[in-house]
């Protein structure tokens, strides 16, 4: 591939290339040429790199003529293969985060010189590939790997006039043995142009703002949120992937660039519901969030973008609004609590609504004396009997109030699954109500007077249970699957898995029990009905 016998260089790979000379070989090995002899190692992985990029070619047709699937795989991991120049070979990448930073808002990805091959990859009008993921930017740290097929590109979008941001200087390698003096000065050339924007080192948000690049979303909470921004082109559907990385519950506002019309997508569910308080700007769409902590939310942006098109929104409302939803008539129908001052609301028609107090609305109640039935999972009679299935014993416990499995006397070390059970009395079935289970450790499937609720988000277990309601008593029966690492604990040092044991410093709660099954309060919250005339 390189013209060369790469034997001769063979001692140049002993460390960090996936030859397995473990971690006593004595040193690392170097010539005494300029680059220290990186230019073979570097030709030794872009041979490996094409090498796996055809075998995953062939995995993914293979997948893709007999299967009727996109291949799906994590590409190039502990190998000495550039990942992000066998990524495009696969039709879904199994990779982790970008690190690009904190809340801060851009949509971005990295690339390889193989995306440059791409029948997309062209500049028009400063942006590159236009009819594809239009990239605005495109940024160079001094620590990237050139090569000379990449730089050749680079050059050539720089000088069609797509923004180019270096940050910490030029950078001093390139994936082969000859050619970073050329590529060096090619880099070069094109720092005189005003496209192209030298920067220190350190956080890019700052410096992509200062040249006029605006972030897809602009976030404002009181707690660090996390966005990811999916869009397949400029006229299609926008995903908008939201992370609460707090520990307490957080409000916020989030601005997108979009106005196409926003909906919540559950990725529990597969539902799709339209979101119902938000602002137009412009060119951006704010909505006002509360989210739990650690929890996810996907917001999407579909379909026309239009005002005269838009169902009835509110543009300004208060939190203690439990949701909205909407009549057959289009009319905006808000969900409202017990309340002893009234609500203002303005809506998207520019009129303005006032809710009188709901103050003969029942008030939200806490389900207590939970009936718990645990089924607790241990090991087989003989432990070592690698085909027998676990042990399996079931201890029913009144529980006056929640408790995590670890706190419960007789649920120590334990791990399994929760049947807890409650009931509570309703009057007025002219009257809706949600209840919310907050945080649920592991997993949690709920039904009411034997009807089966929608899975839930165990960061944020809420459901509407006003279609399952009747007058009298109302039965709540919830099954909760708990982590296995509490009921392993007391067997840790007998556990083997090929010979070996496990490898403590690889959990961190070896020696500690985690909170597991219902661990919070379950909560009622009735509600009434108001409609809102478009």
């Amino acid at each position: 591939m390189h013209g060369y016998d790469i034997g001769k260089y063979a001692m140049l790979l002993a460390v960090d290339n996936g030859l397995g000379f473990g971690s006593t070989y004595p040193d690392r090995v170097y010539t005494d040429a300029p680059d220290r002899g990186q230019g073979y190692v570097s030709d030794y992985r872009a041979t490996m790199t094409s090498l796996l990029t055809l075998y995953y070619e062939h995995l993914a047709e293979w997948s893709e003529r007999f299967l009727g699937l996109e291949f799906s795989g994590q590409i190039g991991y502990n190998l000495p293969v550039d990942m992000l120049e066998v990524i495009p070979a696969v039709g879904a990448p199994e990779d982790e985060s970008l690190g690009f930073g904190s809340s801060i808002g851009y949509g971005y990805e990295y690339i390889s010189p193989s995306n440059f091959k791409l029948p997309l990859s062209v500049v028009k009008n400063g942006v590159l590939a236009p009819d594809g993921p239009e990239y605005k930017l495109l940024i160079l740290r001094s620590t990237e790997l050139l090569t000379t097929d990449g730089v050749d590109k680079l050059v050539q979008y720089a000088q069609q006039g797509l923004p180019v941001l270096i940050s910490g200087g030029i950078p001093n390698q390139i994936a082969s043995s000859k050619g970073l003096s050329a590529a060096k000065s090619n880099l070069r050339l094109i720092t005189s142009l005003p496209n192209v924007h030298m920067v220190p080192a350190g956080r890019l948000a700052s410096a992509v703002a200062s040249i006029g690049i605006q972030p897809l979303t602009k976030i404002s909470a009181n707690q660090t949120w996390y966005t990811y921004w999916r869009q397949i082109s400029k006229d299609k559907e926008a995903y908008v992937f939201i992370y609460n990385d707090g520990n307490s519950s957080s409000t916020g506002s989030i601005s997108f660039a979009n106005t196409k019309l926003p909906f919540f997508l559950d990725a529990w569910t597969g539902e799709q519901t339209p979101v119902f308080q938000y602002t137009v700007n412009r060119d951006r769409t704010t909505i006002p969030l509360t989210l739990a902590p650690k929890q996810s939310i996907i917001v999407a942006f579909l379909g026309a973008d239009s005002e005269p098109k838009r169902p009835l929104y509110v543009t300004s409302g208060p939190s203690a609004v439990l949701g909205y939803s909407q009549s057959k008539s289009n009319d905006l129908i808000v969900k409202v609590p017990f309340l002893k001052n009234d609500l203002k609301i303005s809506a998207s028609n520019g009129k303005q609504h006032q809710i009188s107090a709901k103050d003969t609305t029942p008030e939200p109640f806490i389900l207590q004396d939970w009936t718990l039935v645990a089924e607790k999972w241990g090991p087989p009679a003989n432990f070592d009997d690698a085909s027998a299935s676990s042990s399996k014993a079931n201890t029913t416990y009144k529980l006056p109030s929640l408790l995590s499995w670890p706190l419960i006397p007789g649920l120590q070390n334990t791990s399994g699954v929760g049947y807890y059970s409650n009931s509570f009395s309703w009057n007025d079935t002219s009257v809706g109500a949600f209840i919310d289970f907050g945080r649920v450790v592991h997993t949690l499937r709920v039904s009411i007077n034997g009807h089966r609720l929608s899975p839930q988000d165990v960061t944020s277990a809420r459901a509407d249970i006003s279609a399952f309601l009747r007058k009298g008593r109302n039965e709540v029966i919830a099954t909760v699957s708990t982590t296995m690492i509490n009921g392993l604990l007391p067997y840790w040092d007998r556990i083997m898995t090929s010979g070996m044991g496990p490898i403590s410093g690889s959990v961190t709660f070896s020696n500690l029990e985690v909170e597991a099954g219902l661990v919070g309060q379950v909560v009622v919250t009735p509600y009434e009905e108001v409609l809102i005339r478009v």
